[in-house]
């Protein structure tokens, strides 16, 4: 008898768990992370939007002027996709950050 291929679902938390440790995070926390996110989230379908706002940050935190082909292949999106997402991100900063009050007559 086969053994059952891993669900979508095992696959995800596994990935999870795992770019947790490659983060850094000691293995008892990443598991216990990705046992929390499969509680909290389980038995619900659920998309992760690949061009969302979490992406668009970690590109704008990794983007050094000169890595856009790099940061195409890391994140697997076109080159033309990363600076969109650069623009995205600079967007969300400046709404996000107050203007400076203006003095009358400046």
């Amino acid at each position: 008898m086969r053994a059952a291929s891993p669900s979508p679902s095992d696959e995800f938390l596994a990935d999870l768990e795992l770019v947790l440790r490659e983060q850094g995070v000691e293995p008892d926390k990443a598991r216990a992370a990705a046992v929390s996110v499969g509680v909290r989230w389980g038995g619900q379908s659920v998309y992760i939007r690949l061009r969302g706002r979490y992406l668009a940050r970690a590109i704008d935190a990794a983007f050094n002027g000169n890595n856009a082909g790099e940061l195409a292949t890391r994140f697997r999106v076109s080159r033309a996709q990363v600076y969109k997402l650069l623009a995205k991100a600079r967007e969300d900063t400046a709404a996000a950050t107050p203007e400076q009050g203006r003095l009358p007559g400046t």
